[in-house]
């Protein structure tokens, strides 16, 4: 026990002193923090109502109806805490940049560097450093997670403070973050688990981004087929589209609404986005999800076990 606790705090004091992993989780949360302000923009102005920080009355005109100051805080619901842990959830889509590029610099460069005959010699485990290295990388990754939800309650204190927004008290569904917050995290640590078993298999930094870039692209180019029949299932077995398909039953697409002057409310718009279709039921892709997480890290293990480590 001593001798894996002492294995883990070197991962980690080896994957506190890389700034480029540092800069790397900084640009993907920037990125999702971004989209977050950007989509609270834009669904906060609905034909006018509900402009970012637009609360107070216009000068020389009467103040606002009471049905258009509830209509601008129900705009405001999905991103108003606790509401907004689950929709902040939305832009996770990006940590698995995070998953990925940890894991190919971190166990690539081992090999590249030639630091993986004496970690293994000293260590006398290849099972042991995969495992204390996976640890390492799935702590970067559901940090980055949990500043990621955290940053949600921190926005709306600064549109609060800064630009005098108002934001309603709404409720919660505890199970449906819980389980999206799951399939996030699952989702990123199977992309890191596919990147360090190309690594491993590679045995190499560039080798391994190469590969990883070629298995997403061919990921995402099977999210094109048709939803229908077999083509459908392929697509929703897929590393992404079995978190899509678990993802679109946990967060239905909202309605698209619009302003009725006449009734005094927000109201749906007669045409609403088609909602996405799947082939393959929640729960099987919740499988087929985890799968691609056991299926990624018995492939490494089993490529790093059966090889000659000549580095």
């Amino acid at each position: 026990m001593g001798g894996w606790r002492w294995g883990l705090l070197a991962e980690w004091t080896r994957l506190s002193r890389r700034w480029d992993i540092g800069l790397v989780c900084a640009l993907v949360l920037a990125a999702c923090v971004a989209m977050y302000v950007g989509a609270f923009r834009a669904a906060v102005d609905v034909m006018g109502v509900g402009n970012p920080g637009s609360w107070g009355p216009v000068p020389g005109a009467p103040p606002p109806d009471d049905w258009f100051l509830a209509a601008m805080l129900s705009l405001r619901g999905p991103y108003a805490f606790p509401a907004n842990l689950l929709t902040v959830l939305d832009y996770a889509w990006l940590l698995p940049v995070v998953g990925v590029y940890t894991a190919v610099v971190t166990v690539g460069g081992d090999f590249g560097w030639g630091t993986v005959r004496p970690i293994l010699i000293a260590r006398r485990s290849r099972a042991a450093f995969l495992a204390q290295r996976s640890v390492a990388i799935a702590v970067v990754v559901s940090v980055c997670l949990a500043v990621l939800v955290a940053a949600g309650p921190v926005i709306q204190i600064a549109f609060g403070a800064f630009a005098g927004e108002r934001f309603p008290a709404p409720g919660l569904p505890l199970g449906t973050f819980a389980a999206v917050l799951g399939v996030r995290l699952v989702t990123a640590l199977a992309f890191a688990a596919v990147a360090v078993f190309l690594a491993v298999a590679t045995r190499s930094v560039s080798g391994g981004f190469a590969l990883t870039a070629a298995f997403t692209a061919v990921n995402l180019g099977l999210q094109s087929l048709p939803p229908g029949g077999a083509a459908g299932v392929l697509r929703d077995l897929t590393l992404s589209g079995s978190a899509a398909a678990v993802l679109d039953r946990l967060r239905p697409a909202p309605l698209d609404v619009v302003v009725d002057y006449d009734v005094g409310a927000l109201v749906p718009a007669a045409h609403q986005p088609l909602a996405p279709q799947h082939s393959l039921p929640p729960e099987l892709a919740a499988a087929a999800l985890l799968a691609w997480l056991v299926a990624a890290v018995a492939a490494a293990a089993w490529r790093l076990s059966s090889m000659d480590i000549t580095e």
